[in-house]
């Protein structure tokens, strides 16, 4: 049977969002029916050879309205999803009411990020190096000139919560540490050897400490180390890179509910946050009193406040960001410690 035009349902939500100041089109519709954001039209057979007809789903008025909203040319459709999960167009808040979302879309959407939306320094250093079919040299080159580059641009360039919060000049010896890092993370502690391995280390030795010092630890470390790597032993356990297929494969098997419950509790964090550093006043300390019990706290906090601060650019990219690096790290028992720690320190009556 040939369709002759819009289904009456599908022509009362195009109405519907006209009156909204928004233009949208047929082949839009279906495309985020495809993608499973937009529910399918109830349809119901009359019967006696009257044929059919189809209702619009009640949710879908809202997801419509939000998708014509985050929706541009050349953006990719899960970026579209992502940006709606993170926080809703409707209101821009994110104590809002988040729209009915499916986790099987939610899921489809993070997998998408990592392989081509995620633009963490980690994941473009893993890209560069699928790209490159160099010699370990020249691989160590593209992480190290990457690594750098990122650092001096944030050095230069602090992020929305800087004013909240000294933001550290980085000195060349930070730089180093930091490139050498990356190495080890990506290539093996092996690449930078016994020697880059106590550098590193020494360079987390405390301000107070004179360049004699931490030559002197730098150099014991070096010892034992070198001593380790002779009797066949590994140094030290530097953070794992999570290779993207493994990530997808740790994002396809987590549990629906995570999803939300993960989302919602860094909204809160980011924005309890958020206020707390704008007050400055007693309930501020509270709150960082009960934050500072850890350095992974202090570190997820800081990471998700630019969700609250970022709400219509780039607040998407950061809570996808975050929920990945929940869902697949090494450590993940640590960072959903610190995710209900924090959660738990924006309760109101902790904060009276």
């Amino acid at each position: 049977m040939v369709r002759r035009g819009p289904s009456e349902a599908d022509a009362e939500l195009v109405a519907y969002l006209r009156t909204k100041r928004l233009t949208v089109s047929l082949a839009q519709l279906e495309r985020w029916r495809r993608a499973g954001v937009l529910p399918r039209n109830h349809r119901t057979y009359l019967g006696r050879g009257k044929g059919s007809a189809s209702a619009i789903a009640p949710a879908a008025f809202n997801l419509a309205e939000a998708m014509a909203r985050v929706s541009r040319r050349g953006r990719s459709i899960h970026e579209a999803i992502l940006r709606m999960f993170t926080v809703s167009p409707l209101h821009q808040d994110l104590a809002a009411e988040v729209l009915p979302i499916p986790e099987s879309v939610i899921r489809e959407s993070l997998i998408w990020f990592i392989w081509h939306g995620e633009q963490t320094l980690d994941r473009r250093i893993e890209r560069a190096l699928r790209r490159s079919q160099g010699s370990t040299e020249e691989m160590i080159e593209i992480v190290v000139r990457m690594s750098g580059r990122q650092s001096r641009s944030v050095s230069s360039n602090p992020p929305p919560t800087a004013e909240m919060r000294p933001w550290p000049k980085l000195t060349k010896r930070d730089l180093q540490g930091m490139n050498a890092l990356a190495v080890a993370k990506f290539l093996g502690w092996q690449e930078i050897g016994s020697r880059g391995v106590a550098e590193v280390l020494s360079g987390a030795a405390p301000s107070t400490s004179t360049a004699e010092e931490i030559q002197d630890d730098t150099d014991r470390m070096e010892s034992l180390f070198l001593r380790r790597e002779l009797a066949g032993q590994g140094l030290v356990k530097f953070p794992r890179h999570v290779p993207m297929e493994e990530a997808e494969e740790l994002i396809r098997r987590a549990d629906d509910r995570v999803l939300w419950d993960v989302r919602n509790k860094l909204a809160r964090i980011a924005q309890v946050g958020h206020l707390m550093l704008l007050l400055r006043d007693d309930r501020t300390e509270k709150f960082l009193d009960l934050v500072y019990s850890s350095h992974t706290n202090v570190t997820l906090l800081y990471a998700a406040i630019p969700i609250a601060v970022t709400l219509e650019t780039t607040a998407w990219h950061t809570m996808a960001a975050l929920m990945v690096v929940l869902l697949t790290d090494d450590d993940a028992r640590d960072w959903f410690g610190a995710l209900d720690q924090l959660t738990d320190a924006t309760r109101s009556d902790l904060l009276k």
